[in-house]
């Protein structure tokens, strides 16, 4: 991560790195939205959640997206319905006009 610019961005640093569930949300995830409600609530200052992507860049975060899993799922299940029943459904709606 880059040094901050400013006073402001070091708080900023400090609280993304605390993550959400210490500045009081329930999700355990950091978005745009939410880094926005942050920074308008602790910094007074109001900011697109388009531009906090940028601005969190330019701060030497990146995005990271979660990884989707079934986590109850049969594995083996799984692979039946994908190798056997996905593919005839997709057969299915190209027959139907």
């Amino acid at each position: 991560m880059f040094p901050p610019r400013h006073k402001k961005q070091a708080g900023l640093a400090n609280l993304i790195n605390r993550g959400p569930v210490a500045a009081g949300f329930e999700t355990g995830i950091w978005t745009s939205p939410l880094i926005a409600q942050v920074i308008a609530e602790e910094f007074s200052q109001t900011y697109h959640p388009g531009h906090v992507r940028k601005l969190l860049k330019q701060m030497g975060y990146s995005v990271q997206r979660p990884i989707a899993s079934l986590v109850q799922a049969d594995l083996a299940q799984h692979r039946k319905w994908v190798r056997y029943t996905y593919p005839n459904l997709k057969k299915r709606s190209r027959k139907v006009p």
